[in-house]
């Protein structure tokens, strides 16, 4: 959350002003007792040749009293004045560098109390924490290091005229120089000067705090320093704290602001404008818990003052207290629901719940009271694009851009949204007006890279991107952006390399690591995926992709135990991931195949007319493997909610499991399903004819493997098998020649047909003994 700058309950109260603070004329003194001290002071200024050090307790516009009297009082003297009103580290050079110091008898300085301003803390009776080790002020310490120096140096008459706390501060802060002093001397604010300072100001901070500079809130402050002591009655104390209290928070001393908020509830804790002060003080100082305890006390108070809820939800919302927050603004809307800003700024903690049609209202809400700011509409079209209304979003982007067509953060917004849209090449109209307004945002290179990329020109895209690290060459980002379309141009040496830059500036970037595998996968370099693959977990272990990827390095790997060891954990990951189910099928299953697959592939049944692949009906060690399988295969379909390419691979992996467990019916249904797989659709027809050769159904049987003929001709075993399918049916003709086609492919046929059942039906047929005896008679 943004920091508050200023309160709004204060908007109004002041105005810049340069007007003198009026006093009386009168050159002597309306108190007896002061009139007395004032003699004294003269009389010792009378008697002081050279060197000296006096300290007048008093506050400004009694100081311009004291000077006038004693220039009209000392008239062989000469009198000069040296005044500061901002802070100064260094007396003895300024003193040093006045061009008539060896005429002046007496300097009376002013205004040192500037340099003591920001070291001033608040309390009672001017005690409070002015005197800590910790806050000596620069000038202080100055002086008390060189108090000989101005002894030895000056033969002038020093007259410190300071404010009750600074004198304090002298005592306390810089003793060496002030036990020097020749005398320390009091006078009482008179109270025609007290009354019209405190008229004075309490006019200027009701009328003009917020416009005064930080110039004018310090000199108030020392103002209210200079008479607060002088003060003896406890509420009109109270006042001047909690003014003090408002001027520092103006100048951001919020821990000092709300220590003269504290002092004024000590006096009255039942004043609720004054916990909301400093709810707002602690507010911006990130004490956000005591904030709403402040503000908590208000609604106490009065519990009608619908504002405080504004404050008090900001306070809820810095403590991601999101839902509370909005129950609070909500509140202060009631009787505020004309505040344009904070039915945006409730949109936007609501987009931050996710509750983003609420959202949409807010927003709607805000336009109907301010319907030309293009931040709102803008904001409006990043919540549709979380509704997935992406038109409307672009229709509020468009509304942005009429009402200010020259910012180049819409434009850019609007490149994400066609990009998101996959509307590559409305992305690039747009990317060219992004790049008219700002031609040196990386940013906008990048995605005109992703744009071109994905219009598939590379070449171009790579341009972008080269000028895009000309722009930040240590964005790692755009080197691993730049891998992919190097590759898409057969520079593999290049993309690899570009992968290695993006590691040099981020190597603790597991997605860098992550796509680094990508790339080693697919050029077959298993080996070196396996090593990225490591060093990609060690930053992030939960990520299940990593694992899957793991499984398909070590499966090329031939290291099957390990794969299946992978699969299992990115299923412990993530369970519905369907993919991870049919990997560990499958991979429970491999060795048993008719063939060796990719992963993405499916299995292969045997021929099992005869034993002469070594596999009659399968035991009770297998037999469990195809039920755990088909019970992954079932997982994989669970989890899987598109009819594509993938389901129907589960489908013919479960086909496979079911066929070995003899459940050939169920089989093939399974396989049924699975008959526009795409990808190796010789092996969903071949297991197809082999489950129908099964269920004795060997016409259909005779037709799914004449449809391998047509994608695979030399498919294993097809041959053969169709020439068994051709001998059960008795179809000697078709069998003889079908043999003979199978023979020629492989002449171990011959030897297996001798003594495979399913030739016995037309093993006496002079034509089937022709074809074994070819062996023999060749």
């Amino acid at each position: 959350m943004s920091k508050l700058s200023s309160i709004d309950d204060f908007e109004g109260f002041l105005i810049q002003t340069n007007k003198p603070y009026l006093i009386s004329s009168k050159d002597i003194f309306i108190n007896q007792e002061q009139e007395e001290e004032y003699q004294i002071l003269l009389r010792s200024l009378t008697w002081t040749d050279g060197f000296g050090l006096f300290f007048i307790e008093c506050i400004t516009e009694q100081a311009e009293r004291l000077i006038h009297r004693l220039k009209l009082d000392l008239p062989k003297k000469y009198i000069d004045i040296l005044k500061f009103t901002e802070p100064v580290d260094n007396l003895y050079n300024i003193v040093n560098g006045l061009p008539n110091r060896d005429e002046i008898n007496i300097l009376c300085i002013k205004g040192l109390e500037y340099s003591l301003n920001k070291y001033i803390k608040s309390g009672f009776g001017g005690e409070g924490d002015y005197y800590k080790e910790d806050s000596v002020p620069r000038i202080l310490a100055h002086l008390n290091l060189q108090r000989e120096r101005f002894r030895d140096s000056f033969n002038i008459c020093f007259l410190f005229l300071l404010p009750k706390f600074a004198v304090k501060y002298f005592i306390r802060r810089a003793p060496d120089f002030y036990d020097w002093r020749s005398g320390t001397f009091e006078f009482s604010t008179d109270k025609d000067i007290l009354e019209e300072i405190l008229r004075v100001i309490d006019k200027d901070i009701k009328q003009y705090l917020n416009n005064f500079t930080i110039e004018q809130c310090q000199e108030n402050i020392l103002k209210i320093d200079s008479i607060i002591e002088d003060y003896q009655d406890l509420h009109k104390k109270a006042d001047l704290f909690l003014k003090k209290g408002l001027l520092l928070f103006k100048v951001a001393r919020y821990k000092d602001a709300i220590d003269c908020f504290d002092l004024v509830l000590e006096i009255n804790a039942q004043l609720s404008h004054v916990w909301n002060y400093r709810g707002i003080a602690l507010l911006v100082s990130e004490r956000i818990e005591e904030s709403i305890i402040c503000f908590d006390k208000v609604l106490e108070l009065e519990p009608n003052k619908y504002e405080i809820y504004l404050f008090r939800g900001l306070g809820l919302f810095s403590l991601d207290r999101l839902e509370d927050a909005i129950i609070n603004f909500d509140k202060y809307l009631e009787f505020k629901s004309d505040d344009y800003i904070f039915w945006e700024f409730r949109a936007r903690v609501l987009a931050n719940l996710e509750r983003y049609q609420d959202a949409l209202a807010s927003l709607d809400k805000a336009l109907e009271f301010k319907s030309d700011d293009y931040n709102f509409w803008e904001f409006r079209a990043r919540v549709l694009a979380n509704l997935k209304r992406y038109q409307d979003a672009l229709a509020s982007l468009d509304k942005a851009l009429e009402l200010k067509s020259d910012d180049y953060e819409i434009w850019k917004l609007r490149v994400i949204f066609f990009i998101n849209l996959k509307r590559y090449q409305d992305a690039l109209a747009s990317l060219d007006k992004a790049l008219e307004l700002k031609s040196n945002d990386y940013e906008i290179w990048q995605f005109r890279a992703t744009a071109l990329a994905n219009l598939e020109r590379y070449q171009d895209a790579l341009a972008s991107l080269d000028k895009a690290l000309e722009l930040k060459s240590d964005n790692y980002e755009v080197w691993q952006l730049r891998a992919p379309v190097l590759a898409k141009l057969k520079r593999y040496q290049d993309a690899l390399a570009s992968l290695d830059k993006a590691l040099e500036l981020k190597s603790d970037d597991y997605e860098i690591w992550k796509f680094r595998v990508i790339f080693f996968i697919h050029f077959n370099s298993y080996q070196d995926a396996l090593t990225s693959l490591d060093k990609a977990l060690e930053l992030k272990s939960d990520d299940y992709e990593l694992w899957d990827h793991k499984t398909i390095a070590l499966y090329k790997l031939k290291y099957y135990d390990e794969a299946i060891k992978s699969t299992k954990k990115s299923i412990s990951l993530y369970p519905e991931n369907s993919k991870s189910w049919n990997a560990l099928g499958y991979l429970l299953l491999r060795k048993y195949s008719h063939e060796e697959p990719e992963l993405n592939t499916p299995l292969a049944i045997y021929y099992e007319g005869f034993n002469f692949h070594g596999k009659q009906q399968s035991n009770s060690e297998e037999s469990e493997y195809y039920q755990e399988s088909l019970t992954y295969f079932d997982q994989a379909l669970k989890f899987k909610k598109i009819n594509d390419d993938d389901c129907l691979l589960y489908w013919t992996n479960r086909s496979y499991s079911l066929y070995y467990l003899g459940r050939y019916q169920e089989a093939l249904a399974s396989c049924t399903q699975s008959v526009k797989l795409k990808l190796r659709k010789d092996v969903v027809w071949a297991n197809k004819g082999f489950i129908l050769l099964k269920l004795g159904r060997y016409r259909e049987a005779i037709e799914s493997f004449k449809k391998v003929f047509k994608i695979n001709f030399y498919y294993r075993d097809i041959h053969y098998s169709l020439a068994s399918c051709y001998a059960l049916k008795n179809n000697i003709k078709q069998a003889v020649k079908t043999l003979k086609e199978a023979i020629l492919i492989n002449y171990e046929y011959r030897e297996r047909a001798k003594l495979d059942p399913n030739f016995d039906q037309i093993r006496q047929d002079r034509r089937f003994q022709k074809l074994m005896q070819a062996e023999s008679n060749k």
